[in-house]
């Protein structure tokens, strides 16, 4: 099982600044699931990212409001940055502070041609700060940093909040890195992160203000 980070452009299109304090960055993160995944699955995904929030150097805080909810059917059926361009569109803008977690049934069906180009999904990150950016997204307005998860691959899994806490390490700006240990290591179970990862997340998710 893998996942999956399509990553923006460089100029930060759609900043997610939260809070900085003295413990660190503090996150919003809004909640949108499928109109077939049970809300009960939603929050404990939600629950296992905010969890992992650490991992990253990030105090996650869930949105107050009511998770909202789409008929998004497969994001990857078909052309999947067109497919992905219409889930943006319908949840990640207009462009708020803080992250999306997009909870649905699964990423990439077993009949679609991203399935059996990619194999089983379990999440994928939209980012607009890393090239390249796919071209079905590309004349997207800016949008939030989103992570897209697969219930039928990630509920009730023991590392769920690992395989999170990496898609968010792609929303906000970082890359796969080679060393198995890393929290970046594709399909791997580490979860270290080292100093410059740390400052590229601390950036982006609270950049300093102008001065």
């Amino acid at each position: 099982m893998i996942t999956l980070a399509l990553l923006g452009c460089a100029a930060p299109l759609g900043p997610a600044p939260g809070v900085a304090t003295a413990d660190g960055c503090v996150l919003a993160v809004h909640v949108a699931r499928d109109e077939e995944v049970p809300e009960t699955t939603a929050s404990e995904l939600l629950a296992a990212l905010v969890a992992a929030g650490p991992t990253l150097d990030l105090r996650l805080v869930p949105d107050a409001g009511t998770a909202r909810t789409f008929d998004l059917g497969d994001p990857l059926a078909g052309d999947a940055p067109d497919a992905l361009a219409d889930a943006v569109t319908a949840i990640a803008t207009p462009v708020r502070d803080g992250v999306e977690l997009v909870v649905v049934p699964t990423l990439a069906a077993p009949h679609t041609v991203a399935a059996r180009t990619l194999g089983t999904l379990r999440g994928v990150a939209l980012s607009p700060w890393a090239p390249p950016l796919p071209a079905g997204l590309r004349d997207l307005p800016p949008w939030t940093p989103s992570v897209f998860a697969a219930a039928a691959e990630l509920h009730g899994r023991p590392d769920a909040g690992r395989v999170l806490a990496h898609e968010l390490g792609h929303a906000l700006g970082l890359a796969h890195d080679p060393r198995p240990d890393n929290l970046m290591y594709g399909g791997g179970d580490g979860a270290a992160l080292d100093a410059v990862q740390r400052q590229t997340v601390r950036t982006t998710a609270c950049p300093e203000p102008p001065a």
